[in-house]
């Protein structure tokens, strides 16, 4: 029998040592995403929460054992049982906090996916807007909430707006990015199937930019709730922001601790939501493909 044959048959494969089954690397089936050790990518999962557990228990056994003051730093146990007592208040003012982050977060991808659209499409765009986008980057946004303030008054507009400043550059960035990465080759085949510029724009150039354009909207729905929450501390008659800002002057630090678990909840169920929306539109990625990898 051949050596090919007998790798086929099962037998050891040249240069293995016998003491175990040879591994067919022709036979389909075989995961190749398999870490050493037989752990796999899902390893890293236990690791993560007990990290977090660990930390926790050592926050709450310092404030206990520390005997620190509970405006100073409350313990775990505290912080929690504020947020479900006071749920009714907290959850009032998040959603007011939750329209700002919302209606910025969106005005930002559209405002931000079609400048990105018209600086790839459009050259004169590219040369003269591009270049003061980026520099404009260079000035804190956070420094134009008092003149939002003033224009625009306490109300809601000033915060979509300042939350809009803070997360429609890495849209716009990130989506012209992931646009102009499209290979020559593939815009050279809708050139010769007569595909003209939007309808390349469309069917070639977006969906390759999938991937860079939901790394740049995971991105801008952080950054959306953080400049929510910091207009609100500058100025405001509603939000979770005001309400943190009111507790801290009262040394209600309890308080303070479960806006920040309230706020934490929103900006992190954002990103998800965005994971999620790209798991579908881009599921063709490799990202995607490895995420969605059999567990067995």
């Amino acid at each position: 029998m051949s050596e090919e044959n007998k790798f086929a048959a099962g037998s050891t494969a040249p240069g293995h040592d016998g003491r175990g089954p040879a591994v067919d690397l022709l036979k389909p089936g075989k995961r190749a995403w398999r870490l050493p050790f037989g752990r796999r990518r899902s390893g890293r999962f236990p690791y993560s929460v007990a990290g977090i557990v660990m930390g926790l228990a050592v926050w709450e056994a310092g404030v206990r054992l520390g005997d620190v003051p509970h405006y100073v730093l409350p313990p775990l146990t505290g912080v929690l049982e504020t947020a479900v007592m006071e749920s009714g208040y907290l959850l009032a003012e998040t959603w007011v906090t939750f329209q700002e982050i919302v209606a910025g977060f969106l005005l930002s991808v559209v405002v931000g996916i079609s400048l990105a659209f018209l600086i790839v499409s459009v050259r004169p765009i590219a040369k003269s807007i591009y270049p003061i986008l980026v520099i404009s980057q260079v000035i804190p946004k956070i420094v134009f909430a008092p003149v939002f303030l003033v224009l625009f008054g306490f109300g809601m507009t000033s915060k979509i707006l300042i939350a809009f400043l803070l997360s429609f550059f890495p849209i716009v960035i990130d989506t012209v990015l992931g646009l102009r990465s499209t290979s020559v080759e593939a815009l050279h085949f809708a050139r010769s199937t007569g595909a003209g510029s939007i309808r390349t724009l469309l069917l070639i150039r977006l969906p390759n930019a999938l991937p860079q354009m939901f790394a740049g909207l995971k991105l801008a729905a952080t950054f959306s709730v953080t400049g929510a929450v910091l207009s609100e501390f500058i100025g405001a008659d509603r939000g979770l922001g005001r309400a943190m800002l009111k507790a801290s002057a009262g040394r209600e630090t309890d308080v303070v601790f479960a806006g920040v678990l309230y706020i934490s909840a929103v900006g992190f169920g954002m990103f998800l939501l965005m994971q999620y929306i790209e798991s579908v539109a881009a599921y063709w990625h490799v990202s995607q493909r490895r995420r969605r990898a059999p567990a067995g």
